[in-house]
């Protein structure tokens, strides 16, 4: 863990190897917003990319500022795909600005309209990632519930990078479960 990340419950970062092709795409995607003229759906892409990319690169105010944009470009060309997946990226930036309010109702807003379009590709990344945001509030048994929908959802899926991270993630709330469920029992003796 890298120093002073300790109140993330593993947080994301790009390994090492791929921080030069994430550097080009940032770049690329500035120069194309740059250029843009109007909004489009491709533009839209770019900024999403732009807080996708910066977020894990401690970047997260940049990255909320592309993706604010994001989401009003999304809801003035109804593009309902892209609203939901800036508001599942925008939630992660403000989790990691330490905004856990603010990212739950953003996650919460993506779960809803995910339900309301009918669009449901984005709602175990929504899931895993709101219950991180709950571990990181202290609210252990909401971030378990989380995880647990966001595995089985997975599990559906069939992909096995989302099945074992959900699946570390909820082995990680039971230690912590655990740990508090001790300490809670030494105060009382």
């Amino acid at each position: 863990m890298v120093a002073g990340e300790s109140e993330f419950f593993r947080r994301f970062r790009f390994p090492d190897a791929h921080l030069e092709k994430v550097l080009r795409e940032i770049a690329g995607d500035q120069a194309a917003i740059a250029c843009a003229a109007e909004a489009s759906p491709v533009t839209v892409e770019a900024l999403i990319r732009l807080g996708f990319n910066l977020t894990p690169l401690g970047r997260e105010a940049e990255a909320v500022a592309y993706l604010e944009s994001a989401l009003a470009m999304a809801r003035q060309l109804g593009e309902p795909g892209q609203e939901i997946r800036t508001l599942l990226h925008l939630g992660t930036a403000r989790q990691y600005l330490g905004e856990h309010e603010q990212a739950q109702l953003l996650f919460g807003a993506g779960l809803a309209k995910s339900a309301e379009y009918g669009i449901d590709d984005q709602v175990h990344y929504l899931l895993h990632h709101r219950g991180r945001c709950y571990a990181e509030q202290g609210q252990l048994h909401d971030a378990r519930a989380c995880l647990e929908q966001a595995l089985t959802l997975r599990q559906q899926i069939g992909d096995p990078r989302f099945i074992a991270s959900s699946q570390d993630a909820l082995a990680e709330l039971a230690q912590l479960l655990l740990l508090c469920l001790l300490a809670h029992h030494r105060s009382k003796h």
